[in-house]
């Protein structure tokens, strides 16, 4: 994981092409941006404290709700048997075994069609397959936006900046980088995430979902 920003060497091409043998080698990969913006406490544990219980700060600040935020933003219908879900779940359930993390709830994100069927009784039932106790006011629907991929990006960057701002991580499918040129994949990077709270881009490398609770 790394920014091919951070190093005049790392270019478009070299970044995109470390992500390309990952996938061919099928490897789940994961791609973390903004790591900078990441609470600091969230990182480093309250010695006196910690063993205890989560400081409610990390979690609540000035009324707001801190939380880790899991996006759905495949476009076609969903069944909930996606791998790139399932372990997008799975990563965030593990940030939670952490006395750091424990207390953010997390909340599952679903961008979708208007005809679509798809309801939030679902996102909660594919959550506690997984032992994630999801409350009702956090599976969220919201519409897909419209346009060509490009501008499909900007939308979807635009919702989660809308609806993430106070997100201590947002959790995102990572596109196959296997199927479009390097420079426009490091931009769709770029668009998809500019502005947002730290965000992991996730990858699985199984075919099908595997539903465990020992990663």
């Amino acid at each position: 994981m790394f920014d091919w920003q951070a190093a005049a060497a790392a270019t478009p091409h070299v970044f995109v092409g470390v992500l390309n043998d990952a996938v061919l080698l099928h490897k789940n990969v994961v791609v973390f941006r903004h790591c900078d913006k990441v609470d600091a406490a969230l990182l480093v544990p309250d010695a006196k404290h910690s063993w205890v219980r989560p400081p409610r700060r990390l979690w609540r600040l000035d009324g707001v709700v801190r939380t880790v935020d899991v996006w759905i933003t495949e476009p076609k219908p969903w069944s909930g048997t996606s791998s790139h879900v399932t372990l997008m779940l799975q990563l965030a359930h593990v940030l939670q075994s952490n006395v750091q993390w424990k207390g953010l709830p997390i909340r599952l994100v679903r961008v979708c069609d208007d005809g679509n069927d798809e309801s939030a009784e679902h996102l909660i039932h594919v959550a506690s397959e997984l032992r994630i106790a999801l409350h009702p006011t956090h599976a969220l629907l919201l519409p897909m936006p419209g346009g060509g991929a490009a501008a499909a990006a900007v939308e979807i960057n635009r919702l989660v900046r809308d609806h993430s701002r106070d997100a201590a991580l947002v959790v995102m499918p990572l596109a196959d980088p296997t199927v479009s040129q390097p420079d426009e994949f490091a931009a769709t990077i770029e668009v998809l995430t500019n502005g947002l709270p730290p965000t992991m881009m996730v990858w699985s490398a199984d075919g099908e979902s595997v539903i465990t609770t020992c990663i």
